[in-house]
């Protein structure tokens, strides 16, 4: 089997979206996303499958989208390694959103800003007449 360093995922977000800023040793801000979602065609058996994006990637994630709406994203498995208090040594497979893809259905939250600004264009318009 060859391995994989990349894949694209359509399915729901079917948990609240998170986001942290943990303490580094850097002076730039780091945030982390996470969030989980139930691949489109997936039986009910099927967990929800976690994702974690950084950054700008992630802020993106947290500005358009809600739990619920559909999207489509490219991740890259990212194998972490830490060391327990005990000196423990484990490892998780991580999956990290790489890409949003522009051709997806826009969440439900920049659908409402463009509703908005619809709404006020609509109003602009009235007035003027």
């Amino acid at each position: 089997m060859l391995p994989c360093n990349f894949g694209q995922v359509t399915g729901t977000i079917v948990s609240e979206i998170t986001q942290r800023r943990p303490n580094t040793k850097s002076d730039k801000p780091f945030t982390i996303t996470e969030f989980k979602i139930k691949v489109q065609g997936a039986s009910d058996e099927n967990p929800a499958i976690p994702f974690q994006a950084f950054n700008g990637i992630g802020d993106s994630i947290v500005e358009k989208y809600n739990q619920g709406d559909l999207v489509s994203l490219f991740y890259e498995p990212r194998n972490e390694v830490w060391e327990t208090p005990e000196g423990e040594k484990r490892s998780a497979l991580r999956l990290q959103v790489a890409q949003i893809p522009t051709t997806i259905r826009r969440g439900k939250k920049s659908l409402d800003k463009l509703e908005q600004a619809r709404l006020a264009a609509s109003k602009q318009e009235t007035l003027a007449v």
